[in-house]
Parts: C-alpha cells; structure tokens; sequence
C-alpha cells in the first residue's frame, strides 16, 4: 500500500502542470483599421455617440435615485461617461464581418432614415447588453 501510495504522489508531483490545460481562448475578433473607420461613419451616421451618452445619463439617474446620491457624486458619474472607453465594444461586434459587409451596411444605414434617427445598430442586443455593463460601472469608483 505505501508503495501504490508513494509511486502515484511521485507520478503525480512530475507530470507538468500544463499538459492537462486548456489552450488559450482565441484573441477578440477585430476589424481591421480600415474597417474601424467605416465602423466610426457608422456610428456617426447612426448618432450612435448620442444615444451612448444618453442611455448613461439615464442609467445614473436610476442608480442616484434608487441610491440617494449627492449632486456631486452625479456629477462626477455623469463626467466619467466616454464613448472612447466604449469604443472597443462596438469595434468588437462588427469583427466577424468582412469589409465588404461593413461597407454594405454604412450604405444602408445612410440610405435608410428610420436607422439613421433610432439610433439603430447591428447586433444591438450584444452592443446594448455591454452599455448596460458599462453605464452600471459607472459612478462606482
């Protein structure tokens, strides 16, 4: 028994630790720079950064009043709101489509006013779900 004992603590202690790991997870999908820039007409044609900045705005709001914040500490949340520290999400849902795609859709979106004036954008339960997560943060620290 002590020697079962002893021969699978020694086959245990010199296996190395990594050869039963996962591999890494494989790396976002991101556009490419030219993409990012059809991305960015997107939103800009979308007023996307309004909305973005708006959906925030509320989200503070609830949290102040369910929270019973100062004026200053809504103030202070409502600085910290930036579509840059954003942009990488929105960036991130257009990733796994092709160049061509991208292309396709910023017409659509210039063609199409309904788009153009609901601040409309694909994928936006992904986009929506990820402000949600952000506009929350938001006042926290």
């Amino acid at each position: 028994m002590k020697n079962l004992l002893f021969l699978l603590f020694t086959f245990f202690a010199f296996i190395p630790s990594n050869s039963f790991a996962q591999n890494d997870p494989p790396p976002a999908l991101m556009p490419s720079k030219a993409d990012k820039l059809i991305i960015d007409s997107i939103v800009t044609v979308t007023h996307y950064e309004a909305y973005f900045r708006g959906r925030c705005e509320e989200v503070i709001s609830e949290k102040a009043i369910a929270e019973n914040w100062s004026a200053e500490k809504i103030s202070k949340a409502k600085s910290q709101i930036k579509y840059a520290d954003f942009k990488f999400d929105v960036h991130n849902v257009f990733g796994r489509y092709t160049h061509e795609e991208i292309k396709e859709l910023l017409a659509k979106y210039k063609k199409d006013k309904t788009c153009r004036n609901n601040n409309v954008l694909l994928d936006s339960r992904m986009v929506e779900g990820n402000l949600n997560l952000y506009a929350d943060r938001l006042g926290n620290e």
